[in-house]
């Protein structure tokens, strides 16, 4: 049986390069925001700062410094031999990227009632009482995204489209068994000499033929980081910050054969 990998878990991109655009995009676009909606306060917890002005520009800005952060961590886990935990963290940067198109979409388009609620929870103070089912709003978010992307009436776009719909799921999904910790994803810590579990800083847990592939891993959440920049660049009406940026997304994402049009992507 052949196994049907969705076509970004092989995208293949310069990790580091990526990874810098990104860091000089994330401060360009803050600096970009106006003084006003920069400015930040202490917060009542213990540590950290809160933004005084709390709204959907500066929730993609946040999300934009999840996802960099994030990917750094899966990357300093990966060169240290840790193989089970970045699948946790992709799948965090998975959703949070999915969150940037959909507020970036609310900017360059039209703010729905959907927005609003995510918002409300995004920002209130109280963690602990959230007035919807992150399942449910993870599925609302992801069918508003490609509803929006898919506007055109275009057949061979919708076709397209829904393929890479289908596997956005199962992207979701895969991420999820290293959340839920299955035992296939645990076994990949698992060696034969000696018998046993590797779960210390070193590198034996990436002593096996599958090295590259583990630590290449971090190229489709990389990717749909670029994507997610694009959006916000968008949104934010800073696009000329994020030239580079830009230019390197659509190189890598012609040179491994996937559709801009699909992924609702424009110069």
């Amino acid at each position: 049986m052949k196994l049907d990998i969705p076509p970004d878990f092989n995208v293949k991109l310069n990790i580091e390069h990526a990874l810098k655009l990104m860091n000089n995009a994330l401060q360009n676009l803050f600096n970009f925001l106006p003084a006003e909606s920069r400015k930040v306060q202490p917060s009542e917890m213990p540590y950290g700062y809160i933004f005084k002005k709390e709204g959907i520009r500066q929730a993609i800005i946040l999300k934009l410094a999840f996802v960099l952060s994030s990917l750094n961590a899966t990357k300093l886990l990966l060169g240290k031999g840790f193989v089970i935990e970045p699948g946790v963290l992709m799948r965090t940067i998975d959703e949070a990227t999915e969150d940037i198109t959909f507020l970036s979409l609310a900017v360059i388009r039209k703010k729905t009632e959907l927005h609003e609620r995510y918002l409300k929870n995004f920002w209130q103070k109280d963690i602990k009482k959230p007035d919807y089912s992150q399942e449910e709003i993870r599925e609302e978010i992801r069918k508003y995204i490609w509803e929006e992307i898919q506007k055109e009436k275009d057949p061979v776009k919708k076709e397209k489209l829904s393929h890479y719909k289908k596997f956005s799921r199962e992207r979701y999904s895969m991420y999820s068994k290293a959340v839920h910790s299955t035992s296939l994803w645990i076994m990949h810590i698992y060696r034969e000499d000696p018998p046993g579990f590797h779960t210390k800083n070193n590198k034996k847990n990436s002593d096996s033929p599958n090295d590259e592939n583990r630590y290449n891993a971090i190229n489709p959440p990389i990717y749909w980081g670029l994507v997610s920049y694009h959006y916000a660049g968008k949104a934010l009406k800073a696009s000329h910050l994020i030239k580079e940026l830009d230019d390197y997304l659509f190189s890598v994402t012609q040179n491994n054969k996937m559709d801009e049009r699909v992924l609702g992507l424009s110069k």
